[in-house]
């Protein structure tokens, strides 16, 4: 996933574009290519969601960080929040740069 144990902005960019969506790939739909799978979701987190899924796989983000707190974006908000724990070890090294790495424990959310 990352080659030198650190995350680059671009893996960063994969990790947010495909955990913080609200977007959801149609099950009945995953055998087909990327451009060709049904999304439910608006268009914006569509385009994103397709985005993260071309980078990297989506599956493979969602066993290593578990989503632990939501709170939807809605028109009086303006605004979402996820929050998210370490699953799995390796979580850290597609989502973190070294000096993040560094100071992230374990059960940190």
């Amino acid at each position: 996933m990352v080659a030198n144990g650190a995350a680059t902005g671009a893996h960063q960019l994969r990790v947010l574009a495909g955990l913080c969506n609200a977007a959801e790939f149609d099950v009945a739909s995953m055998h087909l290519p990327l451009h060709e799978r049904n999304i439910h979701g608006d268009a914006t987190d569509q385009a994103i969601l397709r985005l993260s899924e071309h980078l990297g796989s989506l599956a493979a983000l969602r066993q290593v960080w578990k989503r632990v707190y939501e709170l939807a974006f809605n028109s009086k908000n303006k605004f979402m929040i996820r929050v998210f724990s370490l699953a799995a070890p390796e979580g850290v090294m597609v989502a973190l740069s070294d000096a993040e790495q560094r100071q992230f424990k374990q059960e940190d959310t």
